[in-house]
């Protein structure tokens, strides 16, 4: 698996990236994050899981974004007002859903 097939596979649609990680995981016995995980390092690594979970439950993504920004000592509020802001009108209801499970 190289680098460049990465590339390809997130300039697509989100209905599209869906069905590759779909198509991906049935040909290769492997979700595309772990993949992700044993192939890739530091930031890369960081940015390809972030596509990958938003295009998988965006809600969930989201979620899990709030959370950190709420963990251990002290808020970070920048990061807290900027999700609440950027996700209010979208789909702040799903992802307080999402975040009872967390």
């Amino acid at each position: 698996r190289s680098k460049q097939w990465y590339q390809r596979r997130v300039r697509g649609s989100v209905k599209q990236l869906r069905v590759t990680f779909r198509e991906y995981e049935n040909y290769c016995g492997e979700d595309i994050e772990d993949s992700i995980k044993s192939e890739m390092s530091g930031d890369v690594e960081d940015a390809f899981l972030a596509i990958a979970r938003i295009v998988k439950d965006p809600q969930m993504y989201f979620a899990g974004q709030l959370y950190k920004s709420m963990k251990g000592l002290g808020t970070n509020d920048d990061k807290l007002i900027r999700l609440i802001v950027w996700r209010c009108e979208i789909d702040l209801v799903e992802i307080k859903e999402c975040f009872k499970i967390i």
